[in-house]
């Protein structure tokens, strides 16, 4: 026996009782659709910009502290005539994705923990940008040149040859000297050597 047809008004009543679902389900979005957008927007927006003090934590105590032993490999292939294309660093950002793909799966099985979802989109729209700024255009890992002659990621190499060379400030990469007040008067962690 077939299925008889739905009426435009029945299908506009089951979109809107699933839409309806779906909000109140959600504890960050229980209200209208415009609202949870620009409140999505809004958190993910937040969370791109205090990526970089946490990136700047993380190179500072993790990747300079008791993660050298990955990090050195990132330093001294920097200081290499002809770089390697891969090292020991990279496990960082595959650690970090590793977190933020956990973190993911909770905010959309969840509903407790939506608001992981778009914390998850600003923290990942950073990393794709740390990852243009400082692997293809800094350290040319695809062996040309990217970026063009634009000043601002000049400025943005050029602190990161700083902080190569005296492997101290500024540990920052999108806001390089933002945050340098933190660490004043710290000491390097280690002096990199060529290989």
């Amino acid at each position: 026996m077939p299925t008889p047809k739905k009426t435009h008004a029945q299908t506009s009543d089951t979109i809107s009782h699933l839409t309806d679902m779906s909000m109140s389900t959600s504890v960050f979005c229980p209200t209208t659709t415009t609202v949870c957008a620009v409140r999505f927007t809004l958190v993910a927006i937040v969370a791109f910009v205090l990526m970089e003090p946490v990136t700047y934590a993380l190179h500072r105590w993790v990747m300079h502290g008791f993660g050298l032993r990955l990090h050195r490999s990132h330093h001294l292939n920097a200081a290499r005539v002809e770089p390697s294309r891969v090292e020991l660093n990279d496990l960082y950002p595959v650690i970090f994705a590793g977190a933020v793909i956990g973190a993911f799966a909770l905010g959309f099985n969840a509903s407790q923990l939506s608001i992981l979802v778009p914390i998850c989109i600003g923290v990942t729209a950073y990393g794709v940008v740390y990852a243009f700024v400082h692997d293809l255009v800094i350290h040319r890992r695809l062996g040309s040149r990217v970026g063009g002659r634009s000043r601002a990621l000049g400025h943005l190499a050029r602190a990161h040859k700083t902080h190569h060379v005296t492997n101290g400030e500024p540990y920052g990469m999108l806001a390089p000297y933002a945050l340098r007040a933190i660490s004043k008067g710290l000491r390097p962690s280690h002096r990199p050597t060529a290989s």
